[in-house]
């Protein structure tokens, strides 16, 4: 077969076949021929410029640069953004085709549509302003709703889980953060981004319990122009995107649709991203933290959270501890906290000394969310220098020793059990009449952090 004469039979179809807007010329600026995609780029038709002269064309206003000249003078390739009569740009590339003897006889140019192009570089910067504006008001909501940027640790139980963080944050894998509410748990994530190898990329939160239903699957992995209706006709980036190189922390991680969690397995699997209505996946390079203060065995076990997503997070896992069990942590936050709303509110305003030791013997079951809040108010509503007892709302001094009823303890149990519950009594009674923990420790002639140890003691078996 002479593929050369089908090729010459059928030239006309195949450039007709190219994408960009063909437009050829001879030596002298006269037209010879433009393909189909030249109207459809241009705007410009056969009729207006074919068998014309390219200066005659120029005298016309359909276009407002002629290379045809310079090609033929320099015999290379030239190239320039063209506005034509309709106020569209184009980018040509004109090139020349020269005969045997090495001189141009025809020169081809290939016309592409600048708007188009802009458009997209317009759509791009838009996408990184958005980025980069992103990335700011993260980091300036982070910084002013987190009083405390790491945690905030003197119990034994806390350092332990600190030095497991830093171990685990530098080698860089997934892992999981258990706890009770309000344990301090996305404190300890932003801890963990400081420590690792990324701490100078974005750390992103995310509540996967305080997103909709609806919104989880778009607001993670974004979405392609054009996917649902409202949607924004530009796309959108999503939470993983948003964290490429850096640290995504999810939140209640146990509240994650089922559906989804496969999602997330695969972003853990292949490091990619696929946004809803888009077919090409995009890699993502982002270490995930997982918190949640369910038992995800259990929801295993029920069928409410995906065993292989489960082993694919829990590659580590930190416990941290609930505040009733560091009690030393309580004076360490109480004095923090009262400092960063002092002068938040502009006020100088102390705890007493019996509401110090009465907040220590309190079971806190809100954790350090519960500390936070109980200052923060009482900061802004007090009349008084000092917080007294009579500010301590009801609730608190109902679960304090002096609440607790007589000495007498029960004989039931094993012998040290009643020996420890004995003391435990004791010295809630010696406190209730002393009327402080420092008054009922020299009372006693034993020093205070003995008393809160074996108050302590006595509460965790409890």
């Amino acid at each position: 077969m002479d593929y050369f004469a089908v090729l010459s039979e059928n030239l006309e179809v195949i450039l007709n076949h190219i994408d960009d807007g063909i437009y050829i010329s001879d030596k002298f600026g006269n037209t010879v021929w433009v393909n189909d995609v030249y109207e459809e780029v241009t705007g410009l038709t056969r009729s207006e410029v074919m068998h014309k002269n390219l200066y005659d064309l120029q005298r016309e206003g359909l276009f407002s640069v002629v290379l045809n000249p310079e090609v033929v003078r320099t015999k290379k390739r030239v190239q320039a953004a063209v506005q034509l009569k309709n106020g569209n740009h184009v980018v040509i590339n004109a090139k020349p085709i020269l005969d045997k003897n090495g001189d141009v006889e025809l020169v081809i140019a290939f016309n592409r549509d600048a708007t188009h192009i802009n458009k997209l570089n317009t759509l791009i910067q838009d996408q990184e302003e958005l980025i980069s504006s992103v990335t700011q008001h993260i980091a300036t909501i982070q910084g002013a709703l987190t009083p405390e940027t790491q945690p905030i640790v003197g119990d034994a139980r806390s350092k332990e889980a600190i030095e497991l963080l830093r171990r685990i944050s530098k080698s860089g894998a997934n892992f999981l953060l258990l706890g009770e509410t309000g344990v301090g748990k996305d404190v300890f994530a932003r801890a963990a981004h400081k420590y690792s190898p990324r701490h100078e990329a974005i750390f992103l939160k995310v509540n996967c319990g305080g997103i909709a239903d609806q919104l989880v699957e778009s607001e993670l992995f974004g979405y392609a122009p054009g996917s649902f209706s409202g949607a924004d006709p530009r796309g959108k980036m999503g939470y993983f995107e948003a964290a490429n190189g850096g640290t995504i922390f999810l939140d209640e991680i146990g509240e994650l649709p089922l559906n989804l969690q496969s999602r997330l397995l695969w972003v853990l699997q292949d490091k990619e991203i696929v946004r809803v209505g888009a077919n090409d996946p995009i890699k993502v390079d982002v270490r995930i933290i997982a918190a949640t203060n369910k038992d995800l065995e259990e929801e295993v076990r029920q069928g409410r959270f995906r065993e292989d997503l489960f082993y694919r997070l829990n590659v580590a896992s930190i416990t941290v501890p609930p505040l009733r069990k560091r009690p030393t942590d309580i004076v360490l936050l109480l004095d923090h906290y009262i400092g960063y709303y002092n002068k938040q509110y502009g006020k100088q305003i102390a705890l007493s000394e019996d509401v110090l030791d009465q907040l220590q013997l309190y079971a806190w079951p809100g954790n350090v969310r519960e500390l936070k809040n109980f200052i923060e108010n009482a900061i802004i509503t007090s009349k008084y220098h000092t917080i007294s007892m009579r500010e301590i709302p009801d609730h608190m001094k109902a679960n304090a020793p002096a609440d607790i009823g007589d000495v007498d303890v029960p004989i039931k149990g094993n012998y040290k059990e009643m020996v420890a519950n004995f003391e435990y009594a004791l010295l809630t009674k010696a406190i209730r009449e002393h009327g402080t923990v420092d008054r009922a420790a020299k009372a006693l002639k034993m020093d205070r952090s003995t008393i809160f140890r074996k108050l302590g003691k006595v509460k965790k078996q409890s």
